[in-house]
């Protein structure tokens, strides 16, 4: 009689670790009559959007830049002196991407 040998090989293949993309210091800055520029911090490079409008709601007007940074930087022009302006920042890879929006409040 024969006895077999099972040889159980353990394949250990190395993939490499996604971090889910995050943003981080959302703000307003270099405030004038008519423009703002919103800035934010992704951890990886990731392009740059910003809808803006004067309700959450209607928060349809849309500001991108596509370039790969992690300081992100989107300038808002043609703004209405005294006017209240709401906002979200969003930044995507090839793979992944993250909203900000103040918890569903905008900015």
């Amino acid at each position: 009689m024969c006895m077999g040998v099972l040889l159980a090989v353990l394949l250990v293949v190395s993939m490499p670790v996604v971090e889910a993309l995050s943003m981080s210091d959302v703000r307003s800055t270099d405030i004038t009559d008519s423009s703002a520029v919103i800035r934010w911090t992704t951890n990886e490079s990731a392009d740059s959007t910003v809808n803006y409008g004067l309700s959450p709601e209607t928060a349809t007007s849309l500001q991108s830049k596509p370039a790969a940074v992690t300081e992100h930087n989107v300038p808002l022009f043609g703004l209405s002196p005294g006017t209240t302006y709401y906002f979200k920042a969003r930044s995507a890879t090839a793979t992944n991407f993250a909203e900000e929006d103040n918890n569903g409040d905008y900015y």
